[in-house]
């Protein structure tokens, strides 16, 4: 969806709500559900900012895809101002700057410790990165390791023969080709009908993702977690509406974007059991191992994915990389 046929689709509700510079009202888009924990992050930030500035700073959650964008509109609707606030998926932006890719390369980060680690080490080029576009990154979340939600358990290198998994970025549509299935790249909003009909047996995602669409009740019976990678989404605010406000609306938005991502955080990781408990209860079978095999493999992949990026994102973003590997 191109960023013109969205402002003329949503001109009529998206007028500038500035009211006076301590009277300030910022729209925030996500396609997340209220009730997920990126909702419960938005209503801690929204809750924060409003405290910060005595109710002259606030924001308009629209949560759930209300507006009408997807995860991919994100960064060119904050970019061109239709709305201020969003946030995206980091492998959605390769196409705008490579050195996003370093976070979705395949079992670079496999547990909580490397992701903190991971995302201390990369926030100042992200930062910028998004500068590069005219919007300013002022916090992260995550989601639990990524796995795969099927039809049977996938944990050797024979399971995945023939399967239809939807896949989300070039590096997760080659790894799981690499083994044999048939990668079909969807946007999240996506899955569901995708399921439904056919198109697609299988959803890369992680527990999150499968307890939200209640995968239970769309003939998945088994979730195999690999622990391919851990999501990382970037909370990012237009540059020209940040340097609108007064200088104390501005420090107020920075702490509440530290604290969207400290709740982001903690919500994602209180979740994970919780989740899988609710998979159990409706009948999925949780698969937590790969066999030698598999793992084997898994690993020449990830090493001819974060080699292929090396290549692509030149000499900076292979001394990243080696940072991230303690090279």
């Amino acid at each position: 969806m191109k960023t013109a046929l969205l402002i003329g689709s949503v001109a009529a509700t998206l007028t500038a709500t500035t009211l006076s510079a301590q009277d300030v009202k910022w729209r925030v888009t996500s396609d997340y559900p209220s009730k997920s924990h990126v909702g419960a992050s938005f209503t801690a930030m929204a809750e924060e900012l409003s405290r910060l500035t005595d109710g002259g700073f606030t924001l308009e959650l629209n949560l759930d895809g209300s507006l009408g964008f997807k995860a991919a509109d994100n960064f060119e609707v904050v970019r061109d101002g239709v709305v201020e606030v969003a946030e995206t998926g980091a492998a959605a932006l390769i196409g705008y700057e490579q050195v996003f890719g370093v976070v979705g390369l395949p079992f670079v980060a496999p547990t909580n410790d490397d992701v903190q680690r991971m995302m201390a080490i990369v926030t100042p080029e992200f930062q910028a990165a998004f500068e590069n576009h005219d919007q300013i990154m002022i916090g992260w979340g995550t989601f639990p390791a990524v796995g795969i939600f099927g039809k049977h358990k996938m944990t050797s290198v024979e399971d995945f023969a023939g399967v239809k998994i939807r896949t989300y970025d070039s590096f997760s549509a080659n790894a799981f080709s690499e083994v044999g299935a048939t990668p079909v790249q969807l946007a999240w909003s996506d899955v569901v009908p995708s399921l439904s009909s056919g198109v697609i047996d299988a959803v890369l995602t992680s527990s999150v993702g499968g307890a939200t669409i209640k995968a239970w009740d769309l003939g998945i019976t088994d979730f195999s977690d690999i622990g391919y990678s851990t999501p990382v989404t970037l909370l990012h605010v237009s540059r020209d509406a940040f340097d609108d406000l007064p200088e104390k609306y501005q420090d107020a938005l920075i702490q509440a974007g530290k604290v969207y991502t400290e709740t982001n955080w903690t919500a994602a990781q209180a979740a994970i059991e919780t989740f899988k408990a609710a998979f159990r209860e409706n009948g999925i079978t949780i698969h937590e191992t790969a066999d030698d095999a598999l793992k084997a493999r898994f690993g020449e992949i990830s090493r001819q994915s974060a080699a292929e990026w090396v290549k692509q994102a030149g000499p900076k973003g292979e001394a990243l990389f080696n940072q991230i590997q303690n090279k």
